[in-house]
């Protein structure tokens, strides 16, 4: 390590302060604190931490978090203040930025200044340091002394400063966080060495910020509009939330110690006013800036104090009544953004409940300092959190779609409605988020104990309450029609649960898809989406992670590509069963949607089709028809590409023998194909025209290996590629072992030469455990009777002599009569065993018939299900039908599992 050029500490004392001061301004009584809580609430928080065994745990890490560094202070308090990010040597007292990276300083400010960041782009070759290995007073022309985690043994190098992405704000955010929490500790326990450890660090940061002005931009202006006083982006000024906090609990120290904490506030105010200077009045960016102007200004006094007006109420309307250019406030984004069906923010699910989150996280600490109730006039948030358990796969994780990745729903957000329902008195309510909570906590380890946060400690309620609540959250289908996101689930057991995640592109951060899809099966996302790139500034996520290669979809001739910011290209739902929200499923053992999609680049038209069949309680399997054609029928090839986690891929004729693979160049820019197809490595290609088998294994060193099984149906003019795909930056800590998430991702690509629409890919996939093997028998492909329109007919012959005859047209209206069966519709199942006709299952549809049985909608699409069960038989209807039973016949109205034990003749 080079010796380090140490400056002499700058000493904040009273007489400095008062030097850059003016009187305090007067004030009748400020209320400190007041963000998490005023001395008013303090008798209560203190029963909760001595009674409670999870903030016990809380404030005693809190407190150990902390106590080192207080402690040493005593001693030295040069140590954490020196570890501060400061222009310690130069003082400059202005910052320039060259586009997305940190230029050069000029001026000389009479204190230490707060540096600026390294870069935009969040994405650096160096690790942030822990505060132990930081330099004190580090200020060198030769830039930060960091780790390159990119190089072998990670060697401590110089840095560029404009190559150290976010190091700088992290290092700052760290300390002050410390400040935070000792400030905390300060008023909760009188001890006033906590007191003097976050005065000296919120004093030193605070004066530096206040003396550096606002930054300016240096040859390419870019970022002039967005830029804020520490970082690239407004939206991440995440250093002044700790910074209000600690100077909240702080306030009346600083004042006593002879501080003119004027300068803090009006550092505050021109902090604030940036934010919202240099906002985005689209997307999440409204309440990103909110987060940080919201906590800052309840740390202001009230706007009488101050002779422009501008105090603690007037930045609390910013958020919730006010809007300008650039920051509109929640009275017009609520109402405008919002899904007043469902309560869906329309951009990918980690902003969309990140935002959610911000809201209700803002509402309560309003609620602390001024006693307001900001949700009372926007209902639609308290659905717009709990919709999140509508996108959760069996595992408890969301899809990864769009710029996000596999995530739990925000604890935060529903210990806010808990704490909010309970102060309502709304039991009901509360049963419903403890829920998902709960679910959270047997599936992913959510341990409110953990959560160390004063936001926390102060906030959740004791306990959370004993019950069920009378109607779960969840339904077997939902759709989200603001983001065109479509999840079909047949159970929510975490081991033989399935799940279909379906995604076209409407909203923000989504991405090039197509009609994508995730599969999920035996605790894991096996068929998961890539996510987005490792930053957004990076080449391989414009090329790759938000392109068609990406996704589980096809492409047609290589070429499918469309815009994707402040873009659409949706499917449209033909069909679907289960109804979207309904808790009325017409079977238990199948369901479908049937989607239709125009490829904008090719003009070319797509329907998929996508069901999930459980032959028993614990098996189940996918079915996935997917056509694609051009429009003007000048199709070269049609592409259909899957990602399934493992280090194994295997295809197979049906024998078991491997197909013949070579090396090629195919799949690639060199070939013709979009730039997204260059990420693809280890290509290999086989002229294949017969139906195959492909096994995804994925091998864990802790917990059960799982296995994908695709079963797919040959055609002439076939070709089958195997490839790896870069990471799926989806995986995320419990949603996948940690030894999978920096495996290339294996890949199947089956390439159709011309059109497949009418000769479409038809797919069957299962998760299984690998030791126990796959409960398929056989799949066969039922022969294709001369019908108006496509049909695909399918017989799965499973263990103990089960059959489903799994039939699709793509014309309702056609008649089809095939194996005995007899069908019009768009999707239907007849399962069969020895013993006979187990159940006929009609999708969509107005007929289908099999040995005697029969479901009739007189011409109508309906959707119904007739179960034999012994003697008698359980059907379900959303329309009225006819059924035929026995040679007998029963015209019966709409009805869930309703039992016929005796069945009359029809009277004509």
């Amino acid at each position: 390590m080079p010796p380090l050029k140490i400056s002499p500490l700058f000493r904040l004392t009273a007489r400095i302060a008062l030097a850059f001061s003016v009187l305090h301004l007067a004030n009748a009584e400020p209320r400190h604190p007041s963000i998490y809580g005023d001395d008013s609430t303090k008798a209560a928080l203190q029963a909760k931490i001595e009674k409670v065994d999870w903030a016990q745990g809380v404030y005693q890490r809190l407190k150990e978090s902390v106590d080192p560094y207080v402690d040493r202070h005593l001693n030295d308090p040069e140590w954490i203040v020196s570890r501060l990010q400061l222009h310690w040597n130069t003082h400059y007292q202005k910052t320039f930025v060259n586009g997305s990276v940190w230029s050069h300083g000029e001026g000389r400010a009479p204190v230490p200044t707060v540096k600026f960041a390294g870069g935009r782009d969040w994405n650096s070759d160096y690790n942030t340091p822990a505060i132990e290995d930081i330099q004190p007073y580090a200020e060198d022309e030769r830039g930060m002394w960091l780790q390159n985690h990119t190089k072998p043994g990670q060697p401590w190098e110089w840095a560029p400063i404009d190559q150290t992405g976010h190091t700088i704000e992290r290092l700052n955010a760290q300390i002050l966080e410390l400040a935070e929490t000792s400030a905390f500790l300060h008023w909760y326990t009188g001890e006033e060495k906590y007191a003097t450890f976050a005065a000296d660090i919120v004093w030193t940061y605070a004066l530096g910020m206040y003396h550096r002005e606002n930054p300016q931009t240096f040859e390419d202006h870019k970022s002039s509009r967005i830029i804020g006083l520490a970082t690239f982006e407004v939206i991440h000024e995440s250093v002044s939330r700790p910074l209000a906090v600690a100077y909240d609990y702080l306030h009346d120290y600083l004042v006593e110690s002879g501080k003119d904490v004027r300068i803090i506030q009006d550092l505050f105010r021109r902090w604030a006013d940036r934010i919202i200077e240099g906002g985005g009045s689209e997307g999440n960016w409204n309440i990103n800036q909110a987060r940080y102007i919201v906590y800052m200004g309840l740390a202001l006094e009230d706007d009488s104090h101050y002779a422009d007006g501008k105090g603690k109420q007037h930045y609390i309307r910013q958020f919730t009544t006010e809007s300008t250019e650039n920051q509109r406030a929640l009275k017009d984004v609520v109402p405008e953004t919002y899904d007043p069906t469902n309560g869906v923010w329309p951009e990918a699910p980690g902003y969309a409940f990140s935002v959610t989150d911000t809201i209700l996280g803002l509402a309560k600490i309003i609620h602390n300092g001024t006693g307001q109730d900001v949700l009372e006039a926007y209902p639609v948030i308290v659905p717009a959190a709990t919709v999140a358990a509508q996108y959760l796969n069996p595992n408890g994780f969301m899809p990864g779609f769009g710029d996000t990745y596999h995530q739990v729903p925000y604890a935060a957000s529903m210990e806010m409605l808990l704490e909010r329902f309970r102060r309502l008195k709304q039991p009901e309510k509360e049963l419903q988020v403890a829920q998902i909570l709960r679910e959270q906590i047997e599936l992913n380890d959510y341990d409110r104990s953990k959560v160390e946060t004063l936001h926390a400690l102060t906030s959740y309620v004791d306990a959370l309450p004993e019950g069920t609540p009378t109607e779960s959250l969840r339904t077997r289908t939902f759709y989200a029609d603001s983001i065109n996101f479509l999840a079909q689930r047949n159970s929510e057991n975490e081991e033989n649960g399935l799940m279909i995640s379906l995604v076209g592109t409407r909203g923000g951060h989504m991405q090039t898809n197509g009609m994508a899809m995730e599969l999920y099966g035996k605790g894991l996302i096996l068929g998961p989406d890539a996510g987005r790139g490792p930053s957004y500034w990076t080449t391989s996520h414009g090329e790759y992670y938000m392109r068609y290669a990406a996704h589980n979809t096809v492409s047609v001739d290589g070429k499918s590509y469309y815009p994707s910011r402040r873009a659409e290209n949706t499917f449209d739902i033909e069909a679907i069963e289960p109804a979207p929200g309904s808790h009325q499923p017409i079977s238990d053992a199948y369901s479908f949607s049937d989607t239709r999609f125009g490829d904008l680049a090719t003009d070319s038209q797509q329907r998929r089709l996508m069901a999930i069949v459980k032959p028993s309680e614990s098996t189940g399997y996918y079915v996935d028809i997917f056509r694609s054609r051009r429009k003007d029928g000048l199709d070269k090839k049609n592409e259909y590409i899957y990602h399934n986690l493992g280090q194994k891929l295997t295809v197979s004729d049906l024998s078991g023998n491997a197909l013949s693979f070579s090396p090629t160049e195919e799949l690639s820019e060199a070939a013709g194909d979009d730039v997204s197809y260059n990420y693809f490595t280890d290509k290999r290609a086989a002229k294949w025209d017969r139906d195959f088998y492909a096994q995804f294994d994925v091998a864990m060193s802790e917990q059960h290996d799982v296995s994908m099984g695709l079963w797919m149906a040959g055609n002439k003019e076939r070709s089958v590629f195997t490839a790896n795909s870069p990471v799926a930056r989806t995986l995320q800590r419990g949603s996948a072992p940690r030894e999978l998430w920096d495996l290339p991702v294996p890949t199947l690509v089956v390439r159709q030469d011309g059109e497949a629409w009418s000769k479409p890919f038809v797919a069957i996939f299962e998760p299984f455990y690998t030791d126990e093997g796959s409960v398929l028998v056989s799949i066969k492909q039922l022969p294709t009777p001369k019908t108006e329109g496509d049909f695909v007919g399918l017989k799965v012959t499973t263990q103990n002599d089960g059959i489903q005859y799994i039939l699709n047209h793509t014309d309702a209206k056609a008649r089809t009569d095939v194996a005995g069966i007899a069908f019009s519709g768009t999707y239907a199942v007849v399962s069969e065993s020895d013993s006979g006709i187990q159940s006929l299952y009609l999708g969509h549809g107005s007929y289908l018939s099999k040995d005697g049985l029969s479901i009739d909608g007189q011409g109508k699409p309906v959707s119904a299900s007739i179960e034999v069960s012994g003697n008698h038989y359980i059907y379900s209807a959303n329309q009225p039908i006819t059924l035929t039973v026995a040679g007998r016949t029963l015209d019966l109205p709409p009805a869930h599992r309703a039992t016929l034990l005796s069945v009359k003749p029809r009277k004509d």
